[in-house]
């Protein structure tokens, strides 16, 4: 029967346990409040499932948790960051008031993070800037996992992206995607569980496409969603983020033996889109009209709109949580684990505003 966990309580435990693995202060309420959000909204892989890998990362070293980002201007409306092999998120709260300079500037800007990691949803980075009134667009590479359609041997990443577009008065649009049929998060979660997936997601042993996660998992071998179509999309996050943005290129990743190894140092670019700078009221009035029309055909579904009730469910009982996973964060806070959490408590409201309120 599953636990329902307060909402704070568990970013405190989740707090807690990245302390004892290394991680500072901006480090801690930045990861555990995108864990803590993923769960509620999900996808619950992206959760508190993904606690063990940052902290086998921290404690191993392999990921800096007191990293100190250091912000590149390339020109007027393109940034850099250097994440200091600390978690792309970080830079990134680092570099958004100059991104929004630039934005604001230029129309449009491009940042781009280096010698990071990032194995978070996407549309947590992004939807904080449409809630503000801009368009975002976020693109990551990752671990070669996905065999181009037609092939043998993985060359892609699963490489998500992310779009967020405001809404006037109204939560967001915001969607966030593999460009692989499946995330290989949630393939390892169906697979712990024993379980098949809906459509064939990866090939087996014999190269044969196959819905048995445990037959993907073991392979590693996963397919483009949409076979051609996934593949130029996969080819296209690749170049944005590992080529532009000049992390590791998913094929060339050979650290994945490395003690504490669980992600690779991608490539990361957001684009940042001002609607002010062209007819900002036309333009809302055309997106109101469009998700208007979405809804009044019954069957519509608005990307992102589905997390409200999630949202809603959680303020009123607490957030979903396994009970043998809670077992677990109990286990490894104990008493500890507690104090520390809370005693970020206090921060986090301001940093949280820092972060999301529009210069």
């Amino acid at each position: 029967m599953e636990r329902f966990v307060p909402e704070e309580l568990l970013r405190s435990m989740v707090s807690g346990l990245l302390l004892d693995a290394g991680a500072d202060r901006d480090c801690r309420v930045i990861l555990s409040d995108l864990m803590v959000a993923a769960q509620i909204e999900g996808p619950a892989s992206h959760g508190l499932a993904m606690l063990p890998r940052y902290l086998k990362a921290l404690k191993s070293g392999w990921s800096n948790g007191a990293a100190e980002p250091t912000l590149h201007h390339m020109s007027l409306g393109r940034l850099h960051v250097n994440a200091d092999n600390g978690y792309c998120q970080i830079g990134l709260a680092r570099a958004r008031k100059h991104l929004l300079k630039a934005t604001e500037a230029c129309g449009v800007a491009v940042l781009t993070v280096a010698n990071a990691h990032h194995i978070g949803a996407l549309r947590f980075d992004t939807a904080p800037f449409a809630r503000a009134g801009y368009i975002a667009m976020a693109f990551v590479n990752s671990r070669a996992w996905v065999v181009p359609d037609g092939g043998t041997t993985p060359i892609f990443g699963t490489n998500p992206m992310s779009f967020a577009c405001p809404r006037g008065a109204r939560e967001p649009i915001v969607w966030d995607q593999a460009s692989s049929v499946r995330a290989i998060s949630d393939i390892r979660l169906v697979a712990s569980q024993g379980g098949a997936l809906r459509e064939p997601s990866g090939l087996d042993e014999n190269g044969e496409p196959t819905r048995v996660a445990r037959e993907i998992v073991e392979t590693g071998k996963l397919i483009p969603f949409g076979r051609h179509k996934g593949n130029a999309i996969c080819l296209m996050v690749e170049l944005l983020s590992a080529a532009l943005g000049g992390g590791s290129m998913s094929f060339e990743v050979e650290e994945m033996e490395a003690a504490g190894a669980s992600t690779i140092r991608p490539g990361y670019c957001m684009v940042l889109i001002s609607p002010d700078t062209h007819d900002h009221e036309a333009f809302a009035d055309r997106v109101d009209r469009l998700c208007r029309a979405i809804d009044q055909e019954g069957g519509g579904y608005i990307p992102g709109d589905r997390r409200f009730k999630r949202i809603e469910d959680a303020k009123a009982r607490g957030v979903r949580v396994d009970p043998d996973l809670f077992a677990m964060l109990e286990a490894r806070s104990g008493r500890n684990g507690f104090e520390n959490g809370h005693d970020d408590m206090a921060t986090r409201q301001e940093d949280c505003d820092d972060c999301r309120s529009r210069d």
